[in-house]
């Protein structure tokens, strides 16, 4: 590559910048970690079975935030120009969004998962974040494709995954009764924007990537679903 990609948030690898081919950019270099928090909590042991006097439940976590480019629709040139029928979408899976909360032991209705000041300040969780979470909406409208270009699209994910571990203990120890250890694994990502970059066939001697501040998308057969904050796609 003539240009080495450097993460940011504004735009991806474009293809005027690697002759089209992204797929020389290193997977390293599309992401970024935030930060990982590590707290525990403990509680009464209320599980079935017997259970000696100051049992509790022991839960240690460990979740981690990145934001990385993912390319989601590959390069694809058009001969003639096309319409498609496209599916705007914002927002967050709501039973995923659950998932996670019950995983971290947190309620629901919490902004920032109800996640403690401590662990949102390490994991830069601001009201901005939490805002950006909000329930998945969606709009369907149409998109004229125009022939001798090719068109691909990146995802911007903010990622969240989680692994817990929990141990029934009597202090510091492994409880006689239940030593076994219990290990969640649990992930969610919200989709913050998407980049269609837009390139024109080199013959022609003219690139053009533009940028249509999306946010969200998946494709079906000749239905393509993007997502914005506005709900609207761009011109």
């Amino acid at each position: 590559m003539a240009n080495i990609y450097k993460f940011n948030r504004v735009h991806p690898p474009l293809m005027k910048d690697c002759s089209g081919d992204l797929y020389s950019v290193p997977n390293e270099l599309l992401r970024q970690t935030i930060a990982t928090a590590q707290w525990i909590t403990r509680k009464a042991d209320n599980s079935r079975g017997l259970r000696l006097k100051g049992q509790e439940l022991e839960s240690q976590f460990e979740l981690t935030r990145n934001i990385y480019w993912s390319l989601f629709i590959p390069p694809e040139h058009f001969a003639e120009d096309i319409t498609k029928t496209v599916t705007v979408i914002s927002g967050v899976s709501e039973i995923k969004k659950h998932t996670m909360e019950r995983d971290l032991e947190v309620s629901a209705s919490a902004k920032g998962f109800g996640l403690s000041a401590t662990v949102k300040a390490t994991l830069k969780i601001t009201d901005e974040t939490t805002h950006e979470w909000h329930k998945e909406e969606k709009e369907e409208r149409e998109q004229l494709f125009k022939a001798g270009y090719t068109y691909c699209t990146w995802l911007l994910i903010d990622e969240l995954i989680l692994k817990k571990t929990t141990q029934s203990k009597i202090g510091n120890r492994p409880a006689p009764t239940n030593p076994r250890i219990v290990v969640t694994n649990s992930e969610i990502s919200c989709i913050l924007g998407t980049y269609q970059d837009k390139w024109e066939d080199p013959d022609s001697r003219e690139v053009l990537s533009e940028e249509l501040n999306l946010q969200g998308a998946e494709e079906e057969l000749e239905n393509i679903e993007i997502s914005l904050p506005t709900g609207k796609l761009a011109p």
